[in-house]
C-alpha cells in the first residue's frame, strides 16, 4: 500500500482529476495532507502563501466528492502576527465545516531574522487560548474514536486503553503503545 504525503493547494489545483484517480487506486490509501494554515485570506497573504481559502476548499471539496472516504489532514497556525479574532473565527468555522479527522494545531513562534518576527506579535496568552479553543473544537467532533476503541478491544483484546495513543484515518490507523511498539492496521470498510 502507498500513502501519499503532503501537498499545498497551488501544486494540486491543476491536477485534481489525476489526483482523484490515484487516490481511488486500490493500492493507495485515500489520505492526503493539505495544509491550510488559516481560513483567513488576510492572514494567508501576510504569511506569503500562494493560495487563498477558496483554493483550499476547491481541492478539499473536489477530493471529498471524487474519492469516497478520503481523509484530509491539515495544519493550522494560531496567532500569526496580525491575526484578529475575526480571522481566528474564520478558521474555527472551517474546522467545524470540514471536521478534519487529522488536524495539526500549532502556535506561531517567530524565528529570528524572518519578516514575521519583525511584525506586531499576537500576545502569547491569546495564541495559547486560540490553540486550546481550536483543540476543543477538534475533540468535540472526532468521528473515529469508537473505531479506535473497538479495534483495540476486539482485535487486540486490550482493556486498559489509557496506555495507548492512536493516529488514524478512515482507512489508515496507527496504534502506539506508549514508548514500546507500533501496530499498523488497514481497515477495509
Amino acid at each position: 500500500m502507498l500513502r501519499l504525503g503532503m501537498t499545498n493547494p497551488p501544486y494540486i489545483l491543476e491536477h485534481l482529476e489525476e489526483m482523484a484517480k490515484i487516490l481511488n487506486h486500490p493500492r493507495v490509501y485515500a489520505f492526503l495532507h493539505i495544509p491550510v494554515q488559516s481560513a483567513s485570506d488576510t492572514v494567508l497573504m501576510e504569511m506569503k502563501r500562494e493560495y487563498c481559502v477558496a483554493d483550499f476548499k476547491r481541492v478539499a471539496d473536489f477530493l471529498k466528492e471524487k474519492v469516497p472516504g478520503i481523509t484530509i489532514a491539515t495544519d493550522i497556525i494560531c496567532g500569526f502576527p496580525g491575526e484578529t479574532d475575526q480571522d481566528f473565527q474564520e478558521t474555527v468555522k472551517l474546522v467545524e465545516e470540514y471536521k478534519f479527522p487529522s488536524l495539526f494545531i500549532n502556535q506561531f513562534y517567530p524565528r529570528p531574522g524572518t519578516p514575521a518576527a519583525k511584525m506586531d506579535q499576537v500576545p502569547a496568552q491569546v495564541k495559547k487560548q486560540r490553540t486550546k479553543d481550536l483543540s476543543q473544537v477538534f475533540h468535540s467532533y472526532n468521528p473515529y474514536d469508537h473505531k479506535v476503541r473497538d479495534a483495540l478491544i476486539s482485535v487486540l483484546g486490550i482493556r486498559n486503553l489509557s496506555r495507548y495513543i492512536a493516529q488514524f484515518s478512515l482507512e489508515y490507523m496507527i496504534f502506539k503503545y506508549t514508548y514500546q511498539f507500533h501496530l499498523y492496521f488497514h481497515f477495509n470498510s
